[in-house]
């Protein structure tokens, strides 16, 4: 799957210059070969056990940073009272989401910010409230 994703110019001069000295993008400095997934995968488990995170079946993975990643994002861009129906396209597009719909997958929230992130997204109208004879408010 090919992905269009956003990162800065620092960022991108670093890869190119790691780039121009070996056609791997992620070089193990010990061995100067690339990394392997098996490598990698022992490397985050290893991370978990330092930080007395228990391993289960279903996670965490390695792609849960992307989810924790979008969460903070989004409880953020909340905090700091963004327009979420402006955030959220960018938070999207960051992610090389191709519709809102894939970024929402992600923002699995906790229950205790649920009540604060129900009452921004009611101000910047993305829930329009119901009047009593069930007509929605412009």
């Amino acid at each position: 799957m090919d992905r269009l994703i956003v990162i800065s110019d620092n960022l991108m001069n670093k890869i190119i210059k790691q780039k121009s000295n070996s056609k791997y993008l992620f070089i193990n400095p010990y061995t100067n070969k690339p990394y392997t997934p098996n490598i990698i995968s022992v490397q985050f488990l290893k991370i978990l056990f330092k930080a007395k995170i228990k391993k289960h079946d279903n996670g965490p993975t390695i792609h849960s940073f992307r989810h924790t990643f979008a969460v903070k994002s989004f409880i953020k861009a909340i905090n700091e009272k963004r327009n979420l129906n402006e955030f959220l396209p960018y938070l999207s597009t960051y992610l090389g989401h191709k519709s809102l719909e894939a970024t929402e997958k992600y923002l699995r929230l906790i229950p205790s910010e649920l009540s604060q992130i129900r009452s921004q997204v009611e101000m910047n109208g993305i829930i329009p409230d119901i009047k009593e004879d069930n007509e929605y408010e412009k």
